[in-house]
């Protein structure tokens, strides 16, 4: 997950020669994505129940690390 995160990085720089350094909102969405994607947050069959909150555990964590990267302190708006 890692690696692809810092390619996908690495591509914009390239392509956008402009770019030194990625700010803020771009790590938060590359870092939502990977974490998405390659889901590294996984149980097995037996813990999950159909409709189970435990089934949306990458998608919850994507979001805290958005949360968290942008320093957003209320997210309950």
């Amino acid at each position: 997950m890692v690696v692809s995160y810092f390619d996908d990085i690495d591509r914009i720089k390239e392509y956008h020669s402009s770019i030194k350094l990625a700010d803020k909102h771009k790590i938060a969405a590359f870092t939502a994505k990977w974490i998405v994607n390659m889901k590294p947050i996984q149980m097995g069959k037996e813990l999950i129940k159909h409709k189970d909150i435990k089934v949306l555990a990458n998608e919850l964590f994507a979001f805290y690390a958005i949360v968290s990267i942008l320093e957003i302190a209320n997210t309950k708006n």
